[in-house]
């Protein structure tokens, strides 16, 4: 497979305004990347009205132990963060035995439509993930991981 020039995969890009560490900056997503800019950061835009919210605020006060797992928050950040991996080629432990596990239960829970494989299989009452105590560590690394992915790809706004 050869690979892609990144602009093929922003064809349709939408802004993306991102909810972390109290700020909010507007990146422009496409499909598994995000657009950089001529020194190959990520590139910030203008605030914009009609952009999509990845909201992973809720993630970091679970880590901090001050409220539930935000199941959907979850899985935007750990999606976000492979997308910020591979846009500027950071490191992001996301993959092993235990990680896919986590992250398949939070497929599920978030979009079980898409979860089952069969026919007839969801009959739309949900999914609420059981975590093992290895399954929680996991996932805890996980989130940590990934926002720290976040904090080093995604610039600081410059200061005016």
């Amino acid at each position: 497979m050869t690979a892609q020039p990144e602009s093929q995969f922003l064809l349709d890009a939408t802004v993306t305004e991102l909810r972390f560490d109290g700020r909010r900056p507007f990146v422009v997503c496409g499909l598994d990347v995000l657009a950089r800019d001529g020194q190959g950061a990520l590139l910030l835009v203008e605030a914009d009205a009609n952009a999509e919210i990845v909201d992973v605020e809720p993630v970091q006060e679970w880590l901090r132990g001050r409220a539930a797992l935000d199941l959907n928050a979850a899985l935007e950040l750990w999606n976000m963060a492979v997308d910020v991996a591979r846009t500027l080629d950071l490191p992001f432990r996301q993959r092993g035995r235990t990680a896919d596990v986590c992250y398949g239960k939070l497929f599920a829970a978030v979009l079980p439509r898409f979860a089952y494989s069969g026919p007839g299989e969801y009959d739309g009452s949900g999914y609420t993930p059981i975590w093992t105590p290895a399954q929680y560590r996991t996932l805890r690394r996980v989130m940590g991981d990934a926002l720290h992915v976040l904090r080093v790809g995604v610039p600081a706004p410059a200061s005016r």
